[in-house]
């Protein structure tokens, strides 16, 4: 059995490991669950920045996040991160 390990902070590990029909299904899965059963957030400004958004908070740190508030982040962050 071989070790497949990598450094977590390599940024140049390749990310075509999924086709684009499986990270498709990926991403529609994983914003239903961002929608339907939300995420635990711990800072308080994070979870006033994405109430302010659209976000619905429940149980004072459960955040349940549209769909599209995930596009528009995904939209407007940057395509490349420069690792230096």
């Amino acid at each position: 059995m071989t070790s497949d390990k990598h450094d977590d902070t390599d940024f140049s590990v390749p990310l075509n490991r999924f086709s684009q029909e499986k990270c498709g299904k990926i991403h529609a899965a994983s914003l239903e669950i961002l929608d339907r059963v939300g995420a635990r957030v711990q800072m308080e400004e994070a979870i006033q920045i994405l109430k302010k958004a659209g976000a619905k908070v429940i149980d004072s740190n459960l955040v349940r996040i549209p769909s599209h508030l995930v596009e528009n982040a995904l939209a407007t962050a940057p395509k490349k991160l420069d690792s230096q």
